[in-house]
Formats: structure tokens, sequence, C-alpha cells
């Protein structure tokens, strides 16, 4: 992956295999498990981790930082604009 600013990242995975998180995000711990999915912290590289985030779609929603989840807005959002 890219490098990058080693950051805390706290995001919400409703995706149906756990395990797609912990085995690519090696520090990642589950914080909370909710009904649709789980809690995850993590230590990591800003950049790379935002592509990794990505490819995910609809099964990630960033919490913290700020930043990194408006970034991801921002790209969503062009993204969109390619398909219209």
């Amino acid at each position: 992956m890219y490098a990058g600013e080693l950051i805390t990242l706290r995001f919400n995975y409703f995706g149906s295999s756990l395990s797609a998180v912990l085995d690519r995000l090696p520090t990642a711990e589950v914080v909370k498990q909710m009904d649709e999915g789980w809690l995850i912290e993590a230590e990591v590289y800003g950049k790379g981790c935002i592509m990794w985030l990505l490819s995910q779609g609809s099964n990630v929603e960033v919490i913290s930082p700020l930043s990194i989840r408006e970034q991801m807005k921002t790209t969503i959002r062009s993204m969109i604009d390619r398909y219209e």
C-alpha cells in the first residue's frame, strides 16, 4: 500500500466476513459488535488505506478521522460524476 501518515482509523464494517478486515489490517480490533456489523479500530497509513476502504463499497463507513471521512465523500462524489 501507499504510505502516508500513520493514523488511528475507526470505521463501521457491514460486510459478511469480518476475516476480510482482520486479514487485511493486522492492527484491526473489534471495538463493538452491532446488529448489522462491527465497529473497527486500526492503526493504518492513510493514503493506502483509503484505496482499500473504497474497494469495500457500501460495506464500510469511516467514522474517524474526519479528514479521511471527508476524503472518502469527495472521492465517492467524483466517482458518481463519472457516470452521469
